[in-house]
C-alpha cells in the first residue's frame, strides 16, 4: 500500500509527542453544508508536488471551516496519470486552530487506493508562514490563490500541469 503522508512541506508544522493518528479506515467523509461548486486553484509547487486547494468547496461543519487540498505529482509518469491524494482539513478561524480530519489516497489509474477518517484528530496552532497558514487564508477569509482555476480536479489531472 503506498501512503503520501501529510500534504505539508517538510518542516511547516512539528507534531508534539502523543499526537495520536487515527487508524485507518474506509469511512465516508465527515457531514458538511453543501459545497457551493468545486474551483481547485494551486496554492503551492515544490520540485515533485502541485499542492491544489478547492475554494469553491468551503463549507462549514461543527463551527469550523472545512476544506480539501489535493497533492498531485508535478510530472506524472504518463499523460494517463491520476495518481494524487486528498486531505480534509477544518479550521476554527478565530482560535487559529486546525486538524486533517480525512485522507484519500488515489492510484494512477484514478481509484481510491485507501481512505481514511482522522477520528480523534487534535486540534493544532496554525503556524506562520506554512501551507497550513496560507490555507487557513483561503478558508477562513476567503483569500483566492492568483493561479487559474480548474473546474475539476480531474480537469487539472488531464491537463499539461502547468
Amino acid at each position: 500500500m503506498t501512503r503520501f503522508g501529510m500534504m505539508l512541506v517538510v518542516g511547516t508544522v512539528v507534531m508534539s509527542p502523543g499526537v495520536a493518528w487515527a487508524q485507518q479506515q474506509d469511512v465516508p467523509p465527515p457531514q458538511a453544508a453543501a459545497a457551493s461548486s468545486s474551483s481547485w486553484r494551486s496554492v503551492s509547487r515544490t520540485s515533485s508536488w502541485i499542492y491544489l486547494a478547492d475554494v469553491g468547496g468551503i463549507t462549514e461543519a461543527d463551527g469550523a471551516k472545512v476544506v480539501r487540498m489535493a497533492r498531485a505529482p508535478r510530472a506524472p509518469e504518463s499523460r494517463s496519470d491520476r495518481e494524487h491524494a486528498i486531505e480534509t482539513y477544518q479550521y476554527r478561524c478565530d482560535a487559529n486552530q486546525w486538524r486533517v480530519v480525512r485522507t484519500e489516497e488515489y492510484a494512477s489509474d484514478g481509484s481510491v487506493a485507501d481512505a481514511w477518517n482522522e477520528t480523534d484528530a487534535v486540534w493544532l496552532d496554525v503556524p506562520p508562514d506554512t501551507n497550513m497558514a496560507f490555507l487557513k487564508g483561503v478558508a477562513c477569509d476567503g483569500e483566492l490563490p492568483t493561479s487559474r482555476p480548474w473546474p475539476s480536479l480531474e480537469d487539472f489531472l488531464a491537463s499539461d500541469r502547468s
